[in-house]
């Protein structure tokens, strides 16, 4: 994600102020069985009134191998 200045269509299309900075968003998405990349998605919007929210789900991390506790 990052923010810049918009170029002039972006300002019309986006009805942007002279002011306003644009933020850009990208996305991709992988696909892991090749490690490919599948889709890229991008988001422009004016920054001053946006917030970004995402949800992650979570995923159970593989057990790991219990250490041998040192003998004291």
């Amino acid at each position: 994600m990052s923010a810049r200045i918009p170029q002039p269509d972006e300002r019309t299309a986006l009805q942007l102020s002279e002011a306003a900075a644009l933020l850009a968003a990208h996305r991709v998405t992988i696909d892991r069985a090749q490690d490919q990349p599948l889709i890229l998605e991008r988001l422009l919007i004016g920054a001053e009134c946006a917030a970004v929210t995402y949800a992650v789900d979570a995923q159970q991390a593989p057990e790991r191998p219990r250490r041998a506790k040192a003998a004291r």
